[in-house]
């Protein structure tokens, strides 16, 4: 999932736009991700402010399938593409 930080929205609106899956929505308060995301970043990318970014979890979770791939315990196409 992601975080967005509501003092640098713009609410542009566009990371809405963008989202494949359309797990963003825009309110009031800013950006709101809902549990359709699956991280792809597409969002991030496009924010031009660098308000979103992913949460700690997603993070971690990423960081553990880049040092099973090392290890050869996770091939490359089970484990998407980690960078």
């Amino acid at each position: 999932m992601i975080r967005t930080d509501s003092s640098k929205c713009l609410r542009c609106s566009g990371c809405v736009g963008v989202c494949p899956r359309s797990a963003l929505t825009l309110t009031e308060h800013g950006i709101v991700c809902d549990s359709r995301c699956n991280s792809c970043r597409i969002c991030i990318g496009f924010c031009p402010v660098g308000a979103i970014s992913l949460t700690e979890g997603v993070l971690k979770r990423e960081g553990d399938k880049s040092r099973l791939q090392a290890t050869g315990r996770l091939p490359t196409e089970v484990a998407g593409d980690v960078k």
